[in-house]
């Protein structure tokens, strides 16, 4: 029997009869952002390395590149197996005790709940269940490497390191405020939807005695009003989502242009460590002598005929002038 004494024990009551999927999940997902979160720091090393010439350190960083990059898409593609697993496993059981618990009430189920209420629910609330686990793999794989990453950095550079590990939760903290709006907003819509729905049930099901009766006019009148109704609290509804989709867009983005700006900050002002201050100078120097290299050289203009002539006399009666002179002092 489903746990029903709240909404926590019922989605632990689902959880349970999929540990397997679930726990398959959460490790491909791990894996996926991990290697995720590893290739920028195995990218800084071989950086490293070719500043240092080292050759050898050079190949091996490269191989542990190319390992993270084949290891990130077949934890990525794995990881989404489970996780559409999980999907369809946990939407399909929850179909399984509606429709169970609907056989069992029988003819009660009609005077205890509206049509529209049970339609409602299996268009909405069971693809949020599903979509509730899908997440799970991602979540989980997300939330570690923020974990290691923020412990990676603190040990390199304490001030990036608590710009990462404060970041994050005050960018939750900010979109928090909107989720119980768009909360309030979308219960709202789904009583409307179950009530328009309801209608329409009403409307077929007596629709021959209301051609008898005349009065399509009248149901057709209450079922645009419910619609139009419907509409609103929809449109209000998208209003608040589309906030706070943009400020989960917007907020990480101001969280990246932060940590990227930091340690621009740090080396300006020399703060940084000794190695990377030389590293970031070795590699500066490179580039620009690649650069002075590369560049086409300008090429003079070359003489006519004419001007080597000229140049050639003026070169000539220089010399005979110069001459002359020395002869006149010795005189």
């Amino acid at each position: 029997m489903a746990d029903l004494r709240s909404p926590a024990r019922f989605l632990a009551f689902i959880a349970r009869g999929q540990k397997a999927t679930l726990a398959g999940g959460a490790l491909f997902g791990l894996l996926w952002m991990g290697a995720q979160a590893a290739i920028p720091a195995a990218l800084g090393a071989a950086v490293g390395a070719m500043v240092r010439r080292d050759r050898t350190s050079l190949i091996g960083w490269s191989a542990v590149l190319l390992g993270l990059g084949i290891a990130q898409a077949v934890a990525g593609v794995l990881r989404h197996r489970r996780a559409v697993t999980n999907f369809l496993v946990s939407a399909v059981r929850v179909q399984q005790l509606v429709a169970r618990h609907a056989a069992h009430l029988g003819g009660e189920l009609a005077r205890t709940v509206g049509a529209g209420e049970v339609a409602s629910f299996g268009a909405t609330d069971v693809e949020r269940i599903g979509q509730a686990f899908d997440i799970t793999a991602r979540l989980t794989g997300a939330v570690l490497a923020y974990v290691a990453v923020a412990i990676g950095l603190v040990v390199a550079s304490p001030e990036i390191g608590a710009l990462v590990a404060l970041g994050a939760p005050v960018c939750l903290g900010a979109i928090a405020p909107v989720m119980r709006p768009l909360e309030r907003r979308q219960a709202r819509e789904r009583e409307q939807r179950a009530a328009a729905s309801s209608i329409a049930s009403d409307t077929v099901v007596g629709l021959r005695v209301l051609r008898g009766l005349g009065g399509e006019a009248v149901f057709a009148e209450r079922f645009r009003a419910a619609s139009q109704t419907v509409r609103k609290y929809t449109v209000e509804t998208a209003f608040v989502q589309a906030n706070l989709d943009g400020l989960q867009v917007l907020l990480p983005g101001l969280l990246v242009v932060g940590v990227t700006w930091c340690p621009s900050r740090v080396l300006r002002v020399r703060r940084l460590p000794r190695a990377a201050d030389q590293d970031f100078r070795r590699v500066r120097l490179e580039v620009d002598g690649r650069r002075r290299r590369g560049s086409p050289r300008r090429r003079t203009p070359q003489p006519g005929p004419v001007a080597r002539r000229r140049r050639r006399i003026g070169r000539c009666g220089g010399v005979r002038f110069a001459s002359r002179r020395r002869d006149g002092a010795r005189g």
